[in-house]
């Protein structure tokens, strides 16, 4: 019999894997005397996102650890620091002000949505930039925070095509009934901004969302508000996203009911492994590549070999797509330092050299060409669906691009 803490017992694991790469506190990456910028993950390594960011934390700091080897920019390396937020805005924003005055701080990794918000005045008052999940904000008024990739809405936008799609290849007619189970959180609603209307527009029925606290205990309630569904978006990220499939696998959902993964869902190394079978037939919506396609990437695969010492097989889903958080501060620093000297680098010159990444390969082929510009705060404009095959994601779709035609983003009255 499974323990109830055995998905616990898989983040313990990965925070001592941390542990190693962060010793008992912030890490500096390279000595103080050498050339470098600084980068600020306000992370989470314990709380209810720990197993999902820890794992990502690993891809950031290996890609980090193979850029300094490689001698980095001109000899210009990056210093890591990493500071657990336990997904609270209120701890993010402390960890901020400590290290606000971080010399050649240029960069800062901001995976909560809220903190993102909050932190976004100080950002622009200490001219440094910082990364985030796709929230409409950052979109809409484009400024210092860069999305990791295309927005909320518009990977919903593409399940809803993707949806309607699967539906008319199957014969079926009328409206296929689409079930939404979220965090009672920002990132949790940010995908019906636009995503409702776009539904609507497309013929598809969206049954009333379901948003539960995040650690509830008590999935089969919500399940069973949408077990009428015929496809149902589960937003959450690990450990929550494998809870929900294997309990709507115990109530025999998954049989008649065809669940979709988010961005930052179901993950092999985590859920999958922890619960094998119970997830075969769900897809899931990425930003990135999954499974077998991400660990044959060239890089991905030379920089686990040479950091990791167990086999590639057990990389996590969120370690590649990661790297490309690490991959885009290489990518800008090496604009930024064709057009300055070091010495005279700063803030500023990072933030411009950001948004001039536009249709270049900043990801290495992990994510869709960047997308980043004076108008746009998306990392790139393109989704892909993956879908769990013999407890392994296997590839159905080529990149889906994103906008949307209409754009799921201008549906929505933001007034």
């Amino acid at each position: 019999m499974k323990k109830k803490g055995s998905i616990i017992s898989i983040a313990v694991v990965l925070i001592l894997g941390l542990s190693l790469i962060l010793g008992c506190g912030p890490k500096e990456a390279v000595p103080e005397e050498e050339k470098y910028i600084a980068y600020l993950s306000l992370s989470d390594y314990t709380g209810p996102a720990a197993s999902m960011n820890l794992a990502g934390e690993m891809g950031t700091t290996d890609y980090f650890k193979y850029f300094n080897d490689e001698g980095g920019v001109n000899g210009v390396k990056v210093k890591f620091i990493g500071v657990d937020t336990r997904y609270e805005v209120a701890r993010a924003i402390s960890a901020y002000h400590m290290y606000r005055r971080e010399p050649n701080l240029m960069v800062v990794f901001i995976p909560n949505t809220g903190a993102a918000k909050a932190l976004s005045p100080l950002l622009e008052e200490d001219k440094r930039l910082a990364l985030s999940p796709g929230a409409s904000d950052f979109q809409l008024h484009p400024g210092r925070v860069f999305g990791l990739g295309p927005l909320y809405q518009d990977g919903f936008g593409a399940v809803v095509d993707f949806v309607l799609q699967d539906w008319q290849n199957q014969g079926k007619t009328g409206r296929p009934k689409l079930g939404y189970i979220h965090w009672d959180n920002s990132p949790g609603r940010e995908s019906l901004l636009g995503g409702r209307e776009y539904a609507e527009l497309r013929g598809v029925e969206l049954l009333t969302p379901q948003f539960f606290p995040m650690g509830t205990l008590k999935r089969d309630i919500y399940l069973d508000k949408v077990g009428e569904a015929d496809y149902i978006f589960l937003g959450p990220s690990e450990p929550e996203s494998a809870l929900f499939i294997k309990d709507a696998h115990q109530k025999g959902l998954t049989d008649k009911t065809r669940f979709i993964a988010g961005y930052f869902g179901l993950d092999e190394a985590i859920g999958m492994k922890e619960f094998p079978g119970v997830s075969e037939r769900v897809w899931r919506v990425t930003i990135g590549a999954l499974g077998d396609e991400a660990r044959s990437n060239p890089l991905i695969s030379e920089i686990w070999n040479r950091y990791r010492d167990e086999p590639i097989t057990e990389m996590p889903a969120l370690y590649a797509l990661a790297m490309t958080y690490a991959m885009s501060v290489d990518a800008a620093l090496r604009v930024a330092l064709e057009e300055v000297s070091y010495e005279e680098l700063d803030g500023d010159d990072m933030y411009a050299a950001y948004q001039k990444l536009t249709g270049t390969d900043a990801f290495h082929s992990v994510m869709g060409t960047c997308a980043y510009s004076p108008t746009s705060r998306r990392g790139s404009e393109y989704v892909k669906f993956y879908k769990v095959e013999n407890n392994t994601y296997v590839v159905i779709s080529d990149w889906w691009k994103i906008p949307l035609n209409p754009s799921v983003l201008d549906l929505h009255d933001w007034d």
